[in-house]
């Protein structure tokens, strides 16, 4: 087995850096915001944690719950709200799946960046 020069590590490694450091590209980390735990602090605890003590920017919901939807009201983080399988059907109908999103989405649509994203459990 041949080993690599320590220059050739270097080189290695400032490339693999430059890879992630390309001028113009923003990224984004994301976090699944699940509630079936014991012992969770309030969401308005976790979205103030998040904001102030991470570099997390988009958060994953798995249900309309309004408590923590309410809890990331103008902070910035972009969340995204799941469908739970079980309301798949329901959605299949423009109707249903209008009706959803008005009782579900539309009324915080004013103090949340959304991602446009439609996901499943």
């Amino acid at each position: 087995m041949t080993s690599l020069s320590s220059s050739s590590l270097v080189s290695i490694f400032l490339l693999l850096a430059s890879a992630f450091n390309v001028l113009g590209v923003e990224g984004s980390i994301g976090v699944n915001y699940g509630t079936v735990a014991d012992d969770l602090p309030p969401p308005a605890q976790v979205a103030r944690f998040l904001l102030e003590s991470t570099i997390i920017n988009r958060v994953r919901l798995f249900d309309t719950n309004t408590e923590i939807i309410r809890a990331f009201a103008h902070t910035g983080i972009a969340i995204t709200i799941t469908v739970p399988n079980d309301q798949i059907p329901l959605l299949t109908k423009l109707g249903s799946a209008q009706e959803w999103l008005k009782s579900n989405v539309q009324p915080y649509r004013a103090s949340h960046q959304y991602r446009p994203n439609f996901s499943w459990q």
